[in-house]
């Protein structure tokens, strides 16, 4: 939790740092929003552990930019379509069948849990729309060949160790 409290922090002061502040914002929000039930729930503690796996993802992105190669390429591309494009999908399904659990407890729809549905349906899409940004983003690279910062081309490609930290991560999101 202290992870998101420190990012929306620090888009929300430099928001340069990132391509769609208000997007990060909102996945942020969303984030949040969604480790709450956990803590609230204790028996939904595997939700949230089901849904961070996807951090491996993000921490391969900022391996992938920061030092580069094939075996890391690899690795963030296919953690990218299994936890991103298939996980997250299959986890609408898992939490939809606990939210009909809860509901039946509960004798009724509105309860806490449905912040878990609206908020994995919502970051399923997000992760579908990253993807599509990606793949035009691959495609314009293929089309027009890799470039690096202040080049012409494709896109920025910079080199790995080329930026600092903190702007690799921001750049992801």
């Amino acid at each position: 939790m202290l992870y998101f409290l420190f990012d929306t922090i620090f888009v929300g002061l430099y928001p340069s740092s990132v391509k769609s502040p208000v997007v990060i914002l909102g996945h942020h929000l969303c984030t949040s929003l969604y480790m709450l039930i956990p803590h609230f729930y204790p028996a939904y503690h595997w939700c949230m552990s089901y849904c961070m796996l996807v951090e491996i993802n993000t921490w391969l992105l900022i391996a992938r930019r920061r030092i580069g190669g094939a075996a890391i390429t690899f690795a963030f591309y296919a953690t990218w379509v299994g936890l991103r494009n298939i996980w997250y999908p299959y986890l609408i399904w898992a939490f939809a069948v606990e939210f009909e659990h809860e509901s039946k407890l509960a004798g009724t729809y509105l309860n806490p849990t449905i912040i878990a549905m609206i908020c994995q349906v919502a970051l399923t899409i997000l992760n579908y729309y990253w993807t599509f940004q990606l793949v035009h983003k691959l495609v314009r690279t293929q089309a027009t060949g890799p470039c690096t910062k202040g080049g012409s081309g494709g896109g920025e490609m910079s080199k790995p160790g080329s930026k600092p930290m903190a702007q690799i991560y921001a750049e992801h999101l």
